[in-house]
């Protein structure tokens, strides 16, 4: 008895026109959404690879930290599904060593 009345609301449930009506955007907004991402994740790590060959080249050997030097991040793998802390941390930080200090750090990616 008790598993017929839990199929019927089940199958009431699932046939009815508001489920349909939520379905059918989560149906096309999700799966464009996670392909968004995608691209934007692919866009971040070709940025950060190139970022990072193109300091390795124009600083070659440098393993010193007497002259200051970059530190890049890379984009998080999970991004893809929440961008988490890639609002809050830095892409870039940068400290240049001469007579002073001097420190900046790049909040966003700028491209």
């Amino acid at each position: 008895m008790f598993v017929t009345l839990l199929l019927k609301e089940i199958h009431n449930g699932l046939f009815s026109l508001k489920f349909m009506v939520a379905l059918i955007p989560c149906l096309i907004l999700i799966p464009l959404g996670m392909y968004i991402k995608l691209k934007d994740y692919q866009r971040r790590l070709y940025s950060y690879e190139q970022s990072v060959s193109i300091y390795q080249q124009e600083h070659p050997g440098e393993r010193s930290i007497v002259r200051g030097g970059k530190a890049f991040r890379k984009p998080s793998d999970l991004s893809i599904v929440s961008i988490g802390p890639d609002l809050i941390l830095f892409l870039l930080f940068n400290i240049l060593l001469f007579a002073g200090t001097y420190m900046s750090f790049l909040r966003y990616d700028v491209r």
